[in-house]
């Protein structure tokens, strides 16, 4: 499995978990029940370091495309500045 399909289901798993603690868990959630606050803040800190990885291999692949597009603008404008005259361009 590549990387870019890796990233996109660990992503998606954890959408799903934070979709369903808001649309469905915290109807359920006691205002006035620490333990069901400490039991919330129990599964955020368990998903806070799996979501800082992700964004943190998000990041990694955001960089290196654009370093890749800065290259190939980059290659283009050379090649435009090297053809005097739109004949010579294909």
């Amino acid at each position: 499995m590549n990387v870019v399909k890796r990233q996109r289901q660990a992503l998606s798993r954890i959408v799903a978990e934070r979709n369903k603690l808001i649309h469905q868990d915290l109807i359920y959630l006691d205002g006035t029940s620490i333990k069901d606050y400490q039991a919330l803040i129990r599964v955020l800190d368990e998903q806070n370091p799996r979501l800082l990885s992700q964004l943190e291999e998000l990041g990694w692949m955001m960089d290196l495309l654009q370093k890749s597009l800065l290259k190939s603008f980059e290659h283009l404008r050379q090649y435009v500045a090297e053809c005097p005259d739109d004949s010579q361009r294909e």
